[in-house]
This record gives structure tokens, sequence and C-alpha cells, in this order.
């Protein structure tokens, strides 16, 4: 039985239901027919013995009217009172009926035994007292016949007595039979009038009745079995038709169990049918779908993670090479302030051999004006390499100010990608919901089962499928949030080294600016040196009227010049080695941010694979990346409001340039069109790409508040559309 499937268990169970109640019934009717007959058989015997009675008392009845008519003529004078009863005595002995064996007999009331006055077939028993042992046969309790009719006949005047009694036949005297006497008290006379009669042809009758019935009831017990048989015979087919329609649906669910056991999650339990196994089959059925939109949602996330991480990993390589920019620039402007330095030493020696030969350019003005011109190239030198120095300077804070933009759209899409993260957590709570429910079904239907008994073993094969699928899907989830745990401990750190970047990125836009404020102020310094030198050129005719006063003008002022040049140059340096320290942890920190995105995003890649063992169907769209390309199209907007990023408007696509028009213009996309949800979706996914090019131009307008208000409408909008997407990719 344990082996068999649950149509032979069915038929089986229904077949020794079957026999089981036609023995019950078969018994019941044995007992109620046994106990009809013995009603019956009673009910004639009692209509027998009634016949009997009734004939005894009505031949006693004749010897009482016998009796009243002598008393009557005595009573009239007729007869003396002793000739009156002579005469009824003779008269009653003279009555004979069934072939003579039939008589009636008077004996008196004396106590404590009575006296036979009058008995017609045994005539010596007349006068005598009857105390023979002979007569203690009556009433069952060996009491003496006479006695027992005296007794009888005192309390209601006549009575019934049943005694055995040796019957006489033509062969003679047989053993004891039963015999019914009837007596009636004739109180004038003293007298018991009685007659009896053999009552054993009335229990041959009932014998040969209760075997005739016997026998009709054996015949009806044989024809109800029969028919049962028959019955039962015919109702293998019924059953056959009914174990299928149960067996059926019920093969159906273990063999769907099993599909999703292997991760098939594509498929259903076709069952219409509403009782407990079309109940079992859309409980299923609605547990794979619940568990199949989940997994759906979990791969979108994961798509939209391992795209986040790529281009989070691509804007890393990015800062990189700017970042690389920036050291090259840095030591270029490095080289400079060397070269500068050098020029203000020269300076200084210049100055130095100007100041020993003061006294002499009063006697040689050509030799100064040589000098003069010496100056003003070494002047010109250091202008240029000023100039230099101001383009590296130039660079330098545009690489930073792109490095802020970039840290800020980076820190945007982890941001996303940490709120991505979270979202999945949330799901994976659902799915452990899912499960704990699932468990409670699995272990309802066990009990349901185990009620049930043999004809549950089926449900409880459904039960333990449900049971082990809930387990393995425990299993899976809790990988999931595993790696789901580990993507956010990474994105925590993603976060952490971007702040860092950001503040460091700071720092190095400020040194950039304190570097361009020195160069600014170095060119102004060297101008002011070229505008003296030339002073000095145009007026050496008057350099010997005055060349003292000259000498020590001249003197004084390039030394301050020179010492405010050294001081700039210092300063240059002093700012070059904060900008290298800040640009070297601005390359350590991007390292580490790429490759914590790298692994980000083999991670996401990993769950992309976990998910590749269930076949959740085919897929109408690539519905993750539509999201994300959205998604990032949204920080971009985000980051121009922040003035970290420049668009223009001619860079923002309408509904029909995205990825999503495009794939909707396609004859691929012909058959959701036909969906009632497919127009909410184009109205949401048009009022998206409105409110994006109304922030564009509200933001190169100068209207950045506005700007900002319809970015909220923008977001509410792009949640609607990933409603309604998410309701066409499940459809």
């Amino acid at each position: 039985m344990r082996h068999l499937n649950i149509r032979w268990k069915f038929i089986l169970s229904s077949f020794a239901v079957m026999l089981t109640t036609v023995l019950i019934v078969s018994m019941a009717s044995s007992v109620s027919l046994k106990n009809n007959l013995e009603n019956e058989v009673i009910e004639f015997r009692q209509q027998e013995m009634g016949k009997a009675k009734q004939s005894l008392k009505s031949y006693v009845e004749i010897a009482i009217i016998l009796i009243d008519r002598a008393k009557a003529a005595a009573d009239r004078g007729e007869l003396s009172l002793e000739e009156a009863k002579k005469q009824a005595l003779t008269e009653i002995e003279q009555l004979r009926w069934e072939e003579g064996t039939g008589y009636v007999w008077v004996n008196d009331t004396t106590t404590p035994i009575p006296r036979m006055i009058m008995h017609p077939t045994l005539p010596g028993l007349n006068g005598r007292i009857l105390d023979d042992p002979s007569f203690n046969c009556a009433m069952g309790r060996k009491e003496n016949l006479f006695v027992a009719m005296v007794d009888v006949s005192s309390k209601e005047g006549e009575g019934y007595v049943d005694y055995l009694w040796p019957k006489p036949t033509k062969g003679g005297l047989t053993t004891e039979q039963p015999k019914l006497s009837y007596v009636k008290r004739y109180e004038p006379f003293g007298w018991v009038v009685g007659t009896g009669k053999y009552i054993d042809d009335i229990d041959t009758t009932v014998t040969t009745k209760k075997q005739r019935t016997k026998s009709a009831i054996s015949g009806l017990m044989l024809a109800i079995s029969l028919i049962s048989l028959f019955v039962i015979i015919l109702a293998f087919f019924p059953l056959l038709y009914a174990a299928k329609r149960i067996a059926t649906p019920i093969i159906s669910c273990i063999d769907f169990a099993g599909e999703v056991e292997k991760g098939n999650l594509a498929g259903f339990i076709d069952v219409r049918r509403s009782d407990e196994t079309g109940t079992l089959a859309q409980t299923l059925n609605s547990m794979v779908k619940t568990i199949r939109h989940i997994l759906y949602e979990v791969s979108e996330h994961a798509a939209v993670v391992l795209f986040a991480s790529n281009k989070l990993a691509d804007t890393s390589d990015k800062m990189s090479l700017t970042s690389k920019k920036v050291s090259e620039q840095t030591e270029s402007v490095a080289a400079a302030a060397e070269q500068a330095s050098s020029n203000i030493a020269s300076i200084s020696e210049t100055v130095a051999s100007l100041a020993q030969r003061a006294n002499s350019i009063a006697e040689n003005t050509t030799e100064m004006a040589e000098n003069v011109n010496s100056v003003a190239s070494a002047v010109e030198q250091m202008s240029q390499s000023i100039q230099v120095m101001a383009k590296h300077c130039a660079n330098a804070q545009v690489a930073s100010q792109r490095n802020l933009k970039t840290s800020a759209q980076t820190s945007a899409y982890v941001n996303k990608l940490s709120q991505a993260s979270e979202n999945i957590g949330e799901v994976v709570s659902l799915i452990n919901e899912i499960t704990a429910q699932t468990k409670l079904l699995a272990l309802n239907a066990t009990i349901e089962a185990a009620r049930a008994g043999d004809a549950g073993q089926g449900f409880s094969v459904v039960a333990s499928e449900v049971k082990k699928l809930a387990g393995q899907t425990a299993s899976a989830t809790e990988e999931i949030s595993e790696r789901i745990g580990e993507i956010q401990d990474i994105t925590k750190n993603v976060v952490k080294m971007i702040q860092d970047i950001a503040v460091q990125n700071q720092e190095l836009n400020e040194i950039n600016t304190s570097i361009a404020a020195a160069v600014e102020e170095q060119s102004a310094t060297t101008s002011d040196i070229a505008r003296t030198i030339a002073g000095t050129a145009l007026g050496s005719h008057r350099v010997s009227q005055d060349i003292k006063e000259m000498t020590d003008s001249l003197q004084q002022e390039i030394s301050t010049n020179i010492r405010e040049a050294s001081q700039g140059v210092s300063e240059v340096s002093a700012s070059i080695q904060h900008v290298n320290a800040g640009v070297r942890n601005n390359t350590s920190a991007i390292v580490g941010n790429v490759a914590f995105s790298r692994e980000l995003a083999q991670l996401a890649s990993g769950l992309r694979q976990g998910f590749n063992r269930f076949n959740l169907g085919s897929h109408k769209f690539n519905i993750s990346m539509i999201k994300a390309a959205h998604i990032a199209w949204r920080l971009h907007l985000e980051a121009m409001l922040q003035q970290k990023e420049n668009l223009n408007l001619a860079e923002i696509p309408d509904q029909t340039q995205c990825d999503l028009g495009k794939w909707l213009a396609s004859p691929e996309a012909q058959e959701i069109k036909k969906m009632p949800v497919y127009l909410e979706m184009i109205h949401h996914h048009e009022q998206v790409h409105v409110l994006a090019a109304r922030i564009g131009k509200l933001y190169h307008d100068g209207q950045r508040k506005e700007a900002e208000t319809v970015l909220g409408e923008l977001k509410k909008s792009s949640q609607d559309l990933f409603a309604a997407l998410n309701k066409l990719y499940s459809a």
C-alpha cells in the first residue's frame, strides 16, 4: 500500500469502504431480518395461542351456560339443587370436540388441595383429592396443576394454566407435551370448570414457519450479496475515473514542484478546479509567481548595481588619469619655480655687480647700457618663466575643478548604489517572509495529510516538496543576503573614500588658487622691474648727472623686488608641495576606489550569475538597463544643478532617442502595445523626458531654484515610469 500511487490508493480505499459498507449493511440486514423473524414468530405464536385460548374459553362458556340453565331450573323449583348439579355434570360430561380429545372437567375449590368432582375421561379421579405427585407439573414450577387452577380462578374468577402432560394418541400415551388449560370459577356451586388443549402443534407450526422464513432470509441475503458484488463491479469504472480526476492534479503539482526544485519558475499548473487540489494548485502557482516577481526585482536591482559599479569604475579611471595630469602639471610648475629661483639668484648677482660698478657707471655709460640690457634680458626670461608657471597653474586649477565635479558625480552614483543595495536588502527580507509562509503552508498541508490518513499521502508528498522548495529558497536567500552585505560594506567604504577625495580636491583647488594669486603677484613685480629697467635705459644720458642718487634708488628698489620675487617663488614651491601631496593622496584614494568598484562589479556579476540558475521565463525587454539609463540621466541633471557638470540642451535626449524609445519603435515591441498598461507607460515616459528638457532649459536660463523644483517632479515621474515598466515586464 505504501508503494502504490495515489490513484490506486484511492481505488483500493474506495473498494475497502464499499466492501465494508456492504458487509455492514448485510450484517445489519441480517440482524434486522433475524429480529423481524423472531418478532414475527413470537407474534405468530401469540396469535395461535390467542386462538387456542379463545377456543378453550368458548368451550368453558358452553359448560357455564349448561350449569346456569340447571341452576335456573333449581331456582324455579323445577329441580332440587343436587338434581340441578347432577344434571349439569351429566350434560358437561357429554361435551366432546376434536375427535373426542376435547372435554370439560369440574373440580371444587377445597384448599389446600381440591377434589375432583367430574372428569369425563378419567372417572377414577371423581371424588378423589388431587394430590397425586404426577399432578405437580404446572406453571413450570412443579406446582400442583389443580391447586394452580384454584389459585388463578380465585384471583380473577378465571385464568389460564400451562403445564406438561402425556398426550394420548392412537398408539398410546406419548411423552409429556405442553398443554394449556382454561378454568373459570362458578361461585354459586363452588366449582372450578376447566378444559385443556395440547399446544405442541402450535410449536410445530411455529417451527415450520421459522424454518421457511430462515430459508427466505438466506435467499434474500444471497440476492443482496450478488447485487452488492454487481454494484461493486459496476462502481470500478466510475471509481477509476474519479481516481484519475483526483490523482491527475496532484501528479501535476508534484511534477511542478520538481521543476521548481530544478530552478524552473517559468511554468504553471493548469488545474481548473474549486476543490482542495485546485486550491493547492492555485496556491503553488501564486507562490511561484510571487517568487518569480521577487527574483525579477532582485535581478533588476543587481543589474542596476552592476551598471552603477561599472560607471563608478569608469569615473574612477577618469579621475586617475586627471590626477596623473595634475601631477605632471605640478611637476612642470615646480620646474618653472626652480627656474624662477635661478633667475632671481642671477638678478641678485647682477645687482651686486651693479653696486660694485656704480662708481664707474658715470665714466662708462655704454657699459651701463649693456648691463641694463642684460638685466632687461634676465627680467624678460623671468617674465616668460612666470607666464609658463601661470599657465600651468591655470591648467592645474581647471583639472582640480574637474576633479571636484567628477567626485560629486561619483558620490551621486555611489549614493544611488547604496539605495539600490538597501532596496535589495528589503527584497531579501520579503523573500524570507514568503519562505516562512511557504514553510507554514507546507506544515499545514502535512497536518491535513496526516489527518486524512492513507488517502492524504499525495498531499503529504506535495507538502514535502513545498517544504524542500522553501528550504532551498531560504538557502539561496541567505547567500543573496551575504552578498548584499558585502556590497553594502564595500559601498560604505567607497562613499568614505569619495568623501575624502572631495575634501582633497577642494584643498587642491584652494592651493591652485593660491598659486595663481602668487604667480599673478610675481608677474606684477616683474613688470615693475621691467618698467624700472626701461626707465633706466631711457634716462641713461642723465646717469652721469645723478649717478649716486640713481644707484642708491635702484639698489634699494631691486633689492625690494628681489625679496618679493623670492618670497613669491617660496610660496609657489610650498604650494606645489601641497599640490603634490594632495595629488598623491588623491591618486591613492582613486586607486582604492577603482579596486572597490571592480570588486563591487564582480559581486554584482556573481549575483546575476546566481539568478541564472532560475528559469524565470522569456523577457520582453531589458528592464534593468532601461532603468539604469534613466537613473544615469537623472544623476547627470542633478550634477548639472550642483554645478559639477556642464550639459548642453542638445545632449538631453527626447523620448524617441533613449534606449526605451528606440526599442518601442522596433517590431519586437508591437506585442506589448496591446496591453492596457502600455498607454500609462508611454505617458510617464514622455513626461520624464519633457521634465528633463525643462530642467536643462531652466538651468541655462539662470532659474536654478525652479529647475530643482522640477527635478522633484522628475523623480516622481521616474518612479511612476518604473512601476509601469514592472507591470509590463511581469505581464
